[in-house]
């Protein structure tokens, strides 16, 4: 049991190390972060939580929080240890504001849309 968990801090590790390279330094997102928040809904994914807080945004996926990290404008990437790197990105109208989020839930598919509640 802890030959794994060392192998799991050392991969997750890495991966976060991942994330962070991909930072564009002095990057400021496109929107307020208000303009985020909000409950995002998927027919067959089920429902993404975008909340706030003093350090950014929160993710949470089907219960699981995903640490976030913004990248450049309206891109982020979300981590968490059982789930690996989670890109998203949100999408905007200019007369509805934020519509929705697409997450990368597998590096092997396309990013899911999930529409903004409300």
């Amino acid at each position: 049991i802890i030959a794994i968990m060392n192998h799991m801090d050392k991969t997750s590790s890495s991966a976060l190390d991942q994330v962070l390279s991909k930072k564009v330094k002095d990057a400021v997102p496109a929107h307020k972060l208000s303009e985020y928040i909000g409950v995002y809904m998927n027919d067959l994914y089920g429902q993404v939580n975008v909340t706030l807080s003093e350090t950014g945004i929160n993710l949470m996926f089907h219960e699981l929080p995903l640490q976030t990290f913004h990248l450049q404008n309206d891109d982020f990437m979300a981590y968490h240890p059982l789930m690996g790197t989670v890109p998203f990105h949100f999408s905007f109208r200019a007369e509805n504001g934020v519509i929705g989020v697409h997450l990368s839930l597998s590096p092997r598919t396309e990013a899911v849309f999930f529409r903004r509640n409300g």
